[in-house]
């Protein structure tokens, strides 16, 4: 679960982006779709946490105080980066709230040792996979035309569909 800095930001960052009251509950227990109004809170709070800043990125010593009981946290550090690298070549470069979101992303599944072993037990149905593009795509507002293609197994490239599949 969050740590208390990470509640506190929320609520700030919640109030000052008037988002609605009950999205906060949601972050409180580490929910947090892909959708704008996400990605702009997890920017707000990484500016107020020091785990974010627009020019630079993802700062990692702010990173990791959000989790302090995450093992070896250098080992973890650069895969939390390499990573972050990874999914922010698939953002739009000028979009802030999606980069920072990605970022946390990143960390929350890297520093998280309970998350790892929760993901590997899922097994990946193609329904599942379909299902899971449908809602994504729709969170992301993705044209409809794209999801034709999608289910056709075409995949365009371009923002939309980097977007989607990074999420």
């Amino acid at each position: 679960s969050p740590n208390e800095a990470l509640l506190q930001a929320q609520a700030t960052c919640v109030e000052y982006l008037g988002i609605p009251e009950a999205r906060l509950e949601q972050y409180n227990i580490s929910v947090y779709p892909p959708d704008r109004d996400t990605m702009c809170m997890i920017r707000c709070a990484g500016i107020v946490l020091g785990f974010w800043e627009d020019e630079q990125g993802l700062l990692i010593d702010g990173a990791k105080q959000l989790f302090p009981d995450s093992g070896d946290v250098d080992l973890v550090a650069q895969k939390v980066l390499h990573c972050a690298e990874r999914k922010l070549l698939s953002c739009d470069p000028a979009d802030a709230c999606a980069r920072a979101y990605y970022s946390f992303r990143c960390a929350m599944r890297k520093f998280e040792p309970s998350n790892s072993a929760l993901s590997t037990d899922q097994k990946l149905t193609p329904e599942k996979f379909l299902k899971a593009q449908i809602v994504c795509a729709n969170i992301l507002r993705i044209p409809h035309d794209h999801l034709k293609l999608y289910n056709q197994g075409v995949y365009p490239d371009d923002a939309e569909t980097r977007c989607l599949l990074d999420a």
